[in-house]
């Protein structure tokens, strides 16, 4: 059972590292579009 969380947070671990850049592009997209639709 131990085993299967560290593997499960080291996997965490290495998605949020590869996809890091792409989050923070992914929030500032989502805050514009809502900013977007806020306007309307």
């Amino acid at each position: 059972m131990d085993a299967i969380i560290r593997r499960t947070i080291n996997l965490f671990r290495y998605l949020k590292s590869k996809f890091e850049i792409k989050h923070i592009l992914v929030i500032e997209l989502l805050k514009e579009t809502l900013g977007f639709f806020r306007n309307k």
